[in-house]
């Protein structure tokens, strides 16, 4: 029996039988310094990883959980139980190696109670932590099961960048998606962008965000890895970003239309330089997937991640904004 909280072994002081029929029972103990909102556990018994799962840890004499990266800070959950909900946007231009350009933008309102059970806004885990999740599908596309409503920022979004102006239409009432490139010369590069939504929205005053994206993180990424043995990767150029994100997934086919697909989300400070997946995560990959339809092995991007936040008054306005730029560097690495 292994218990891992936020990347770190836990000391398991009884797993067995529990004192209601048909449920087993895991005390452990919380390792000294853990903290996160969304800081994981992975239990691997026999050699055999669960489903990855998050708590949140609050630091000693503080009453809610914080983070420092994304929605889910201290006075972003004191705001949200004061007031009983949360309003939260995202702009994010991102692209993995070998991959497009992608807009993928939403304005959103989360009650408590809808927050506390969804991704927060996010998909990666506070930061020194992993996550994994299994996907059925066409694609990699990752969704959140809790639905959050959303606010009208606007028919459009409008980005200028170093490649010039781009209007990207809501695909619905606060949503906006659009493949920005497909080929060289891509739509994302370093340089400064601007993000807008014109006049406004019902729900959303106007506003115009900046950003600067700094030239990209360079990875090492080996030609091989073994599931069994703990993961460690480096790259240079960090330190221009607060946040660094890694990225490992592969697949089967699971029929002749539709793959199924793990995929591990690792988050590090940018300045690191280094950080270390457990082969509790690792083992999760299947042995004979593949990292692109034609390549076989775990496909692994790290990049980082660039982001300013925001503010917009009103009613009901915006707690917080994101906009975040995001170049994933990466290769397909075998699995021994």
């Amino acid at each position: 029996m292994q218990v891992l909280i936020g990347n770190q072994p836990a000391a398991v002081s009884y797993s067995g039988r529990s004192s209601s029929p048909g449920l087993d029972q895991i005390n452990f103990i919380v390792p000294a310094g853990v903290t996160g909102c969304k800081t994981s556990i992975a239990v691997t018994v026999q050699g055999v990883t669960g489903n990855i799962t998050t708590t949140s840890i609050a630091p000693a004499g503080q009453t809610t959980c914080g983070d420092t990266y994304n929605a889910l800070t201290s006075a972003n959950l004191q705001k949200a139980m004061a007031s009983g909900s949360l309003n939260i946007a995202g702009v994010e231009l991102s692209r993995i190696d070998g991959g497009d350009d992608y807009l993928n933008s939403a304005f959103t309102s989360f009650p408590v109670d809808s927050l506390i059970r969804s991704y927060g806004g996010v998909f990666g885990p506070s930061i020194g932590n992993c996550l994994a999740y299994e996907i059925e599908g066409s694609s990699l596309v990752l969704t959140d099961p809790i639905k959050p409503s959303f606010l009208d920022a606007g028919s459009q979004l409008m980005i200028t960048g170093p490649g010039g102006a781009k209007t990207v239409n809501a695909t619905s009432t606060g949503y906006y998606f659009s493949t920005l490139a497909t080929a060289s010369p891509f739509y994302i590069a370093p340089g400064n962008y601007t993000a807008s939504n014109g006049s406004r929205g019902s729900n959303v005053a106007a506003f115009n965000w900046d950003l600067t994206l700094p030239p990209s993180v360079v990875p090492n990424i080996p030609a091989s890895i073994d599931r069994t043995q703990d993961l460690t990767l480096t790259w240079t150029g960090g330190s221009a970003f607060p946040v660094v994100s890694i990225y490992l997934y592969n697949g089967v086919k699971a029929t002749s239309t539709l793959k199924s697909y793990v995929d591990i989300i690792c988050t590090a400070a940018g300045s690191a330089g280094t950080f270390t997946i457990p082969a509790a995560f690792l083992g999760l990959l299947p042995a004979d997937g593949f990292g692109t339809p034609t390549t076989a092995g775990v496909s692994i991007e790290v990049g980082g991640v660039a982001s300013n936040r925001f503010t917009v008054t009103g009613t009901p306005g915006l707690d917080e904004g994101f906009f975040t730029a995001f170049i994933g560097n990466g290769a397909v690495a075998t699995i021994q």
